[in-house]
């Protein structure tokens, strides 16, 4: 009874924040970066002629421009994954069925974790079974699949098997970075937070069969022990994962890519 209870507390500080959209800072538009790179490089042309110095300095300017140029475009493959509507059929093979509302706070889980895939460019844990569930079917359709993961991130996302993911002994830092990750989208601080964070919170909110109850505090502790011991809460390699099992309290999918 006590845990029935812990799970319907938990799931009740989600209800009301459950469908909002992620936080994407706004960066600079590209032709401010553009205007700001051709002033300054005529200034120093003309401050220090055609000299080694500015040259240096414009080469600089130049790379400045385009790591911005980087971030933009990062940022609208962010909206372009906010503005995606996944196909109805993908919901024929999931199961147990759910409710339209339950639906929506999956898909919206699933963006939330490409989001952060997006983010950090690098290995991350997926939380939630039912989302698993999701990214499991949309995979299926292999030709939807691959155009999606080419608006959203430039290349694949590819899918790995738990057991792939435990050979290289990364899921605390996996599923750390997934954490850090989904707090930044609801402008939550990892290391205090007030709440779970949506991802981790998915598949006790819904009832999902043998979900896990995870605890933002010890999500918490673990992340501020992840850091202390010199990770810094990235996933590291390309690609995203799933720690399947390996989090305090129990994980949440079984596979990950």
């Amino acid at each position: 009874m006590s845990n029935n209870n812990e799970r319907s507390s938990r799931a009740k500080q989600t209800a009301e924040w459950n469908l909002t959209t992620a936080y994407l800072p706004c960066p600079w538009r590209p032709i401010w970066w553009i205007a700001g790179c051709i002033w300054l490089n005529i200034f120093f042309i003309q401050w220090l002629g055609f000299g080694s110095v500015a040259i240096v300095i414009c080469v600089l300017t130049v790379i400045w421009c385009w790591s911005r140029w980087r971030v933009y475009q990062r940022y609208q493959r962010q909206c372009w994954i906010e503005q995606f509507s996944f196909d109805n059929h993908l919901w024929q093979q999931i199961h147990p069925s759910l409710t339209s509302k339950q639906q929506q706070l999956v898909e919206r889980g699933l963006k939330d974790f490409f989001l952060i895939h997006g983010q950090t460019n690098g290995k991350i844990a997926m939380p939630s079974q039912a989302v698993d569930a999701l990214w499991h079917a949309f995979i299926l359709d292999t030709v939807a699949y691959q155009a999606f993961c080419q608006h959203a991130f430039g290349r694949m996302l590819h899918h790995y098997p738990a057991y792939r993911l435990h050979e290289h002994g990364h899921e605390d830092q996996m599923r750390c970075a997934t954490w850090q990750g989904s707090c930044q989208l609801e402008q939550l601080n990892p290391n205090t937070p007030t709440r779970l964070s949506r991802l981790f919170a998915i598949d006790i909110l819904i009832g999902w069969p043998l979900a896990v109850a995870y605890d933002a505090q010890q999500l918490a502790e673990d992340y501020r022990r992840l850091q202390t011991s010199g990770g810094d809460g990235s996933g590291g390699d390309a690609g995203a994962g799933d720690d399947g099992g390996s989090c305090s309290g129990g994980c949440g999918g079984g596979c990950g890519g």
